[in-house]
């Protein structure tokens, strides 16, 4: 790029300047190297930008690939850095600080209606170092207990759908009448652009 300005044809001290430009090669994502991970392995930070492969360089790709990421909860900070490589090439060099995967939670309360309340809560974010997350969720009281277990799969078979399997139950005495619930939930969902979901 080169500018092109005559101050001899200046108006009211403003110089009007053109500026020549000449494209130059288009470059395309190609590959990855992941640092700082321990526990998360770095094939699943990979397959996350693996879609990026053979794609004009875009810093909005960059940004969507870094929240969906950071969504996981499995990291604490997420660096994407491009680095040409030659051959028009562009090179993405992944550093994370993971966060704690697991997280374990108690409550005691009470409630004038259900009594004493107990609430048990455990999740998993990289079950068997797999990136995907298991919950678990328990509550007890003196009307009866509840529960549910969920585990979420964002890249069903890494692509774009999302699967999720709740297993639930609830066993509750009411007024005048006690409730009873177990089932199973399966789901399968996916992004349709930035705004909408379809499941």
């Amino acid at each position: 790029m080169t500018p092109d300005g005559d101050p001899l044809t200046a108006e009211d001290g403003v110089v009007s300047v053109t500026f020549h430009i000449v494209p130059g090669a288009a470059h395309r994502f190609s590959g990855v190297t992941v640092n700082g991970n321990s526990d998360v392995p770095a094939a699943f930070i990979e397959k996350r930008l693996r879609s990026l492969d053979g794609r004009l360089y875009s810093p909005e790709q960059i940004d969507r690939s870094f929240r969906e990421m950071i969504e996981t909860g499995l990291f604490r900070n997420v660096q994407i850095t491009p680095e040409a490589v030659g051959n028009d090439s562009i090179r993405l060099n992944v550093t994370v600080e993971e966060a704690k995967a697991k997280e374990f939670g108690i409550g005691l309360g009470f409630a004038t209606y259900d009594g004493l309340v107990l609430n048990l809560n455990y999740t998993d974010r990289n079950l068997f170092r797999s990136g995907r997350p298991l919950t678990f969720v328990a509550e007890v009281t003196q009307r009866g207990f509840g529960g549910e277990i969920v585990y979420s799969d964002p890249w069903f078979l890494d692509s774009d759908y999302r699967l999720r399997l709740r297993l639930y139950a609830l066993n509750k005495k009411l007024k005048g009448y006690s409730k009873n619930e177990i089932g199973f939930q399966p789901s399968l969902s996916r992004k349709i652009g930035d705004c909408f979901e379809v499941s």
